[in-house]
């Protein structure tokens, strides 16, 4: 279950495969020096000891799931560096530490089109874990996350992050928790409500289908309701599209929706 790239030569990192054969557990890290990529499912590790990828990389259709790890593990952790996280679903992972989907550390990530899901921390951020970074989460879904103490889905410290087009709901015990940090959130679905324009607070109404999680049902208040400006890439007109799902231009809310949606079709 491995697949290796040279990085001197591209630092595009498509499919599941692992740096380290060494490495006993799932999981990215994103770091400045040494380059590499660990992706593999349901195995437990300790303290680590995975490789670090430069600034800058990108990582598509990349799955991070049934993961362990204790002193901090998380499914992806950035540390100084600015990836690019495009279609992934990070889900099951837990840590003993912070950040048990998605762990940041003075970096800059950009997410598109990618599910948080199912994540787990003792401390903070069950989701995803910022401190002293500035994450751009676009089009995505952040649900069902857990951890003892603060930030079900989000905790920020001393960090600026920018949302748009997401869906933050079944966090537990908040959806954000925000420290001494500036938040931008817009056209987003946030349990319990949260400022910012075209922000809305209601059940999302998700759906299983065909092995895809946390699509919207036909009725979900997330359908058309994402940023104006943006637009979907399937949608109704497509031949691509099931017809018993209606789906205009505008841009839906969460993972499968916006620009990026077309990426999750076979």
């Amino acid at each position: 279950m491995s697949r290796r790239h040279d990085l001197d030569r591209s630092r595009h990192l498509p499919g599941v495969w692992s740096a380290d054969p060494r490495t006993w557990c799932g999981g990215a890290e994103l770091g400045s020096r040494r380059p590499g990529c660990c992706c593999l499912h349901d195995h437990q590790r300790q303290w680590g000891g995975r490789r670090g990828v430069r600034g800058g990389v990108s990582i598509p259709a990349e799955h991070s799931g049934g993961c362990h790890t204790h002193g901090g593990g998380r499914g992806i952790r950035c540390s100084s560096s600015s990836p690019f996280v495009d279609h992934c679903t990070i889900a099951g992972n837990s840590s003993d530490d912070s950040g048990g989907g998605l762990y940041c550390d003075n970096s800059s990530p950009t997410l598109t089109s990618c599910a948080i899901t199912g994540n787990s921390a003792i401390n903070d951020g069950g989701g995803l874990y910022g401190r002293s970074s500035a994450p751009t989460l676009n089009n995505c879904t952040i649900a069902g996350n857990s951890t003892s103490e603060d930030g079900g889905g989000l905790y920020l410290s001393v960090s600026s992050p920018t949302l748009t087009n997401c869906i933050l709901w079944a966090n537990y015990p908040q959806e954000i928790y925000n420290y001494a940090g500036t938040l931008v959130l817009t056209y987003s679905n946030i349990y319990g409500g949260w400022f910012g324009e075209g922000n809305i607070n209601a059940d999302p109404r998700f759906v299983s289908y065909r092995g895809y999680d946390y699509l919207l049902r036909p009725i979900s208040p997330c359908v058309d309701a994402g940023d104006p400006t943006v637009e979907d890439a399937i949608y109704d007109w497509h031949p691509r599209w099931p017809a018993w799902y209606p789906n205009g231009a505008r841009s839906d809310m969460g993972a499968m929706g916006g620009p990026g949606n077309a990426g999750w079709l076979p």
